[in-house]
C-alpha cells in the first residue's frame, strides 16, 4: 500500500509507491492494453470483482500476445487528495506516464468505474489521446458530453444487466429514479461526441453486476465478461475478425 501523502507534498520519490505492472509474454508483444482499475481497486493483485476481471483478462490477452499493463492507482483512503476531483486527475496522471511509455503497438484503453474518468480525461487530451487507438469503458455513467480526440478509432461501453445507479435530488438523502444500464448506457453513448471515423458501440452483459461478474462458487466468475471482452479487444486492436455477437448472451446497440 502506498504511503499517504498530501497533494501539495508530492515529490519524485512517492512515485515509488505507485508502480505499474505489466504482464509477461513468451512472445513479442503485437499490442498493449491499458487497465485502469476502479475507485476500490488499486491494481490487478486486489481481491475486488474488478481486480478479478482485469486478471483474467490479462491471461487471455497474453495468449494471443497482447500486453498488459496496470499502473497501481490510489484509492480516496489513501489520503494523497482532499476532493474526488483531485483523485480523478492524480489517477489519470498515474496513468497517463505508463501509457506514454509505448511508441508502436496499437494501443487499447480499458478502464473500469472510476477508472473511466480517468480513461476519458486520456481521449480528451492530444498528447495522450494520440498513442490510443481503442477505448473500453465498463461500468462508467458518462452524465457529460466528452469529446475524445486524436486517432481513437472506436469506443466501446460496456455494462452489467444488474448495475443499477441510484441519483439523489438536491438536498434530498434518500435515492430515487434507480436506472438500469438500458437508461443510463443510452445516455452515456448519446454524450460521446465523436466524429464520423470512430466507431462507438454500447453492450450490456446479461446478469453481471457492477464488476461485470455473475454469480460463481468460489469467488467472481468473469467467464461470460472474458468471453464478450477478449474478442471485442482483439478486434478493435486489428488482431482478429468481428466477434459473433449471437454467441454471448450480450445486447449490442451500435451507432
Amino acid at each position: 500500500m502506498g504511503k499517504s501523502v498530501s497533494s501539495h507534498q508530492q515529490g519524485l520519490g512517492w512515485l515509488a509507491d505507485w508502480p505499474v505492472l505489466k504482464s509477461a509474454l513468451d512472445c513479442e508483444a503485437r499490442a498493449m492494453v491499458v487497465l485502469l482499475s476502479s475507485g476500490k481497486t488499486r491494481d490487478m493483485n486486489g481481491t475486488t470483482p474488478d481486480a478479478w476481471l482485469m486478471r483474467a483478462l490479462t491471461e487471455a490477452l497474453a495468449v494471443h500476445g497482447v500486453v498488459c499493463i496496470n499502473p497501481r492507482l490510489p484509492l480516496r483512503e489513501d489520503g494523497l487528495t482532499n476532493t474526488d476531483e483531485a483523485l480523478i486527475a492524480l489517477r489519470t496522471d498515474l496513468a497517463s506516464k505508463a501509457l506514454l511509455e509505448e511508441h508502436t503497438r496499437p494501443v487499447a484503453v480499458l478502464a473500469i468505474s472510476l477508472g473511466t474518468q480517468s480513461a476519458l480525461a486520456l481521449a480528451a487530451r492530444r498528447h495522450t489521446a494520440s498513442r490510443i487507438d481503442a477505448l473500453f469503458l465498463l461500468s462508467g455513467v458518462i452524465e457529460n458530453p466528452v469529446a475524445p480526440v486524436g486517432r481513437i478509432r472506436s469506443v466501446d461501453l460496456i455494462y452489467g444487466g444488474r448495475d443499477h445507479v441510484g441519483y439523489l435530488g438536491h438536498g434530498e438523502e434518500t435515492l430515487r429514479d434507480i436506472e438500469g444500464p438500458r437508461e443510463y448506457g443510452p445516455r452515456s453513448r448519446n454524450n460521446l461526441v465523436t466524429g464520423p471515423s470512430t466507431l462507438s458501440a454500447l453492450h450490456i452483459l446479461a446478469g453481471a453486476g457492477h464488476g461485470l461478474e455473475t454469480a460463481g462458487s468460489i469467488g467472481p466468475n468473469h467467464r461470460e465478461a472474458v468471453a464478450l471482452l477478449l474478442p471485442l479487444v482483439l478486434h478493435r486492436l486489428g488482431l482478429a475478425t468481428p466477434p459473433d455477437s449471437k454467441a454471448r448472451k450480450t445486447e449490442e446497440i451500435r451507432s
